[in-house]
């Protein structure tokens, strides 16, 4: 099986399960911070209020958690995203690595591949959190009205809390102030 498949498949576990994580805004997210660290385990990531994640820590957790990325890894993937921040460039950009080649933006494309591939990551951007905004997992399949459906975690939050891994679409969770939706193959690909 692949890497984008097994990713996948668990998200799609978890959200069929009902699986529930810890979420927490970017600057308060410090689950994974804390594992590379060697402060917790990996199974840890997530579970507790202390170890909380975000939206875009989730793929991330599911690639800790099958060994698709190390801790030195991933340093380099906070650290380019500090970076991008600072230098005033698309974090999320920099956040998802090499393989920007295949970075689409949603209203801009026309044809046969408009929407995401099984796997990809998917950006909506916002004023507030740019291209990060909120970022979910592809599925590469449509449900029965056409839209493009993806595994979500944290959606619509503000405050820290525990809460539920949703299986939604592109669709349902473009929101009023959603400049674009972008998306693009995953560092682990």
């Amino acid at each position: 099986m692949s890497k984008v498949s097994t990713i996948i498949e668990h998200a799609e576990r978890d959200a069929a399960t009902g699986a529930q994580y810890h979420w927490a805004p970017f600057m308060m997210a410090e689950g994974i911070s804390r594992w590379i660290e060697n402060d917790i385990s990996v199974d840890a990531i997530g579970k507790s209020a202390d170890a909380a994640i975000c939206c875009f820590d989730y793929p991330l957790m599911l690639c800790i958690q099958y060994g698709y990325i190390n801790a030195s890894g991933m340093n380099k993937i906070y650290g380019d995203l500090i970076k991008a921040k600072q230098d005033k460039t698309s974090g999320a950009l920099s956040y998802w690595g090499y393989k920007l080649s295949v970075w689409q933006d949603w209203s801009g494309l026309g044809g046969g591949y408009w929407r995401p591939r099984k796997g990809d990551i998917v950006f909506f951007n916002a004023p507030v959190g740019g291209d990060l905004n909120h970022v979910v997992l592809a599925c590469g399949s449509t449900d029965a009205l056409n839209r493009a459906k993806v595994i979500s975690f944290g959606e619509r939050l503000e405050k820290a809390q525990q809460t539920t891994v949703n299986a939604t679409t592109v669709e349902e969770l473009k929101q009023a102030g959603h400049t674009t939706v972008k998306f693009t193959q995953p560092i682990w690909a």
